[in-house]
C-alpha cells in the first residue's frame, strides 16, 4: 500500500498547562489556600480541560506584593521559553496584588503566546471579555492589598502602643508565650544577654564577645554563629529593658526586662562613642595601606570576607597581607592561606591603568549606555501612552454599560 492510502493520524496533542501556586502563613491559616489544595484544584481543572499538567511552580510564605518571587520569575521565564501553552492559578491574588506588576506579567505571557486562567474569577484570556475582566480584577486585587496593608499597619501600631511585641523572629533571650501573647524570658539565654552587656560595658569589643561565644559553642537565636553585627544589634535593642519600638517610637512593654536601665545607658554611651571613632563603630581601621577593607574581597573557597592584616616583622617593618576571615577567625577549615597585599593591590592598579582608564573606551561605554537609556525611555513612554489609550477605551465602555443598565 502506498503512503497516499495510509490512514492519517489526526490526534491533537493536549494543551500543556503550568500551575502557579503561592501561600503566605495568613492565607493558609485563614482562607484554607494551602499549597496542596491549590495544586489539587488546578490539576482537576487541567484534567477537565483535557490538558496536561507539565509543571507546578510554588512560592511558599511570600507576599503577593513581592515582584521578585523566585518561582514566579521561573514560571515567566519558562513561558517565554515555550515550555507550556497556558498558565493557571487558583485566584488572581495568588499571581500578584500590584496592578503594575500584574499587567507587566500579563504582557510577558501575551508576548509568549501563553494563555492565562484564574479559576476563582473565571478569567480566560482566550476571550475578549476575559481580557477585559482581567484588568478589572487586577485593580481590585491591588485595592484589596492596600486595604489589608492599612489594617496591618493599624494593628501593628495599636499593639506597640499597648506594649506588645509585633512578632517576627524571636529576640535572643525571649520566647513567645504558649498562649501566643507576649514574650517570656528564656533563663539561660537571658544570662548570656546580661553577660554580653556587662562585658561590653567592661571594655570588651563586640568582635571579641562574638568570638568567645562561638568558641564556647553558644548558638545565636537562629542557631547560627555570632558576628560583631549580631552582637551590636542585640546591644542596641530596647526590648531588653522592657520596651517595644515602632518607627523610632518607644513604648513601655508588657514583658519583663532582662537588663537594668543603668547598664543599658552605659552601653549606649559606649556605643555612641565608638561610632565617633575613626572606624565609625565598624571596627578599628587597618594599620596597613590595603586597598580593600570591610569585606570588599570575598574568599573563593568558603565565601567569607577577606580581611586585611598588618603584622610587624623582626626587622621593624610590617608584613601586609589579605587573609580569609573564615580560616583565621571562624576556623571553618578553609585552606586559602594569606596573600601578600602587593600581589592583589598591584594587579588591580595595573588593570585600571591599562583597561579601566582607557579614555576612548570609557567614552564609547558612556555613549552606548546613553543610547540604551534613551531607547528604554522611549519604549516606556510608548507603552505608557498605549496603556493610557487602553484605559480610556475601557473606561468609556464601562460608562456605556453603566448607562445601559
Amino acid at each position: 500500500m502506498s503512503n497516499l492510502h495510509r490512514p492519517q493520524d489526526c490526534t491533537v496533542a493536549p494543551r500543556r498547562f503550568a500551575a502557579y501556586i503561592r501561600v503566605s502563613t495568613r492565607d493558609q491559616a485563614e482562607e484554607g489556600f494551602s499549597l496542596e489544595a491549590q495544586r489539587d484544584r488546578l490539576a482537576a481543572h487541567v484534567e477537565r480541560e483535557g490538558g496536561k499538567l507539565v509543571a507546578v511552580y510554588s512560592d511558599a510564605g511570600i507576599t503577593g506584593r513581592a515582584d521578585d518571587r523566585p518561582e514566579l520569575q521561573r514560571a515567566l521565564a519558562d513561558a517565554e521559553a515555550g515550555k507550556f501553552d497556558a498558565l493557571a492559578v487558583i485566584k488572581l491574588d495568588r499571581f500578584g496584588r500590584s496592578n503594575r506588576a500584574l499587567h507587566e506579567n500579563f504582557e510577558r505571557l501575551a508576548r509568549a503566546d501563553v494563555e492565562f486562567t484564574s479559576l476563582f474569577e473565571a478569567i480566560d484570556t482566550t476571550t475578549a471579555v476575559g481580557r477585559f475582566m482581567r484588568g478589572i480584577f487586577a485593580s481590585l486585587a491591588e485595592f484589596e492589598s492596600d486595604v489589608i496593608g492599612t489594617r496591618v499597619a493599624a494593628v501593628t501600631a495599636r499593639r506597640a502602643r499597648a506594649g506588645k511585641h509585633n512578632g517576627g523572629p524571636r529576640p535572643y533571650g525571649f520566647a513567645y508565650a504558649d498562649d501566643g501573647g507576649g514574650l517570656v524570658p528564656v533563663v539561660d539565654e537571658a544570662a548570656i544577654v546580661r553577660r554580653c552587656f556587662a562585658e561590653f560595658a567592661g571594655g570588651k569589643s563586640q568582635a571579641r564577645i562574638a568570638r568567645d561565644l562561638n568558641a564556647e559553642g553558644i548558638r545565636s537565636a537562629q542557631g547560627g554563629d555570632w558576628h560583631p553585627g549580631v552582637v551590636s544589634n542585640m546591644l542596641g535593642r530596647e526590648i531588653y529593658i522592657g520596651c517595644v519600638t515602632l518607627k523610632g517610637e518607644t513604648f513601655p512593654g508588657q514583658h519583663d526586662a532582662i537588663i537594668d536601665a543603668d547598664l543599658w545607658e552605659r552601653v549606649q554611651t559606649l556605643r555612641a562613642a565608638s561610632r565617633k571613632s575613626p572606624g565609625g563603630g565598624r571596627g578599628r581601621p587597618t594599620a596597613g595601606s590595603h586597598l580593600f577593607v570591610r569585606g570588599a574581597l570575598r574568599c573563593g573557597e568558603c565565601g567569607e570576607a577577606i580581611i586585611p592584616i598588618t603584622k610587624p616583622n623582626r626587622s621593624g617593618s610590617h608584613y601586609e597581607a589579605y587573609d580569609c576571615y573564615g580560616r583565621q577567625r571562624k576556623k571553618n577549615g578553609c585552606t586559602l592561606g594569606p596573600i601578600p597585599r602587593a600581589l592583589i593591590d598591584t594587579a588591580v592598579c595595573d588593570y585600571f591603568m591599562e583597561v579601566g582608564l582607557d579614555v576612548e573606551a570609557t567614552r564609547e561605554q558612556l555613549a552606548a549606555h546613553q543610547d540604551r537609556a534613551l531607547a528604554e525611555t522611549a519604549a516606556l513612554l510608548d507603552r505608557a501612552e498605549r496603556d493610557a489609550h487602553t484605559a480610556d477605551e475601557r473606561l468609556a465602555r464601562v460608562r456605556r454599560h453603566y448607562q445601559d443598565g
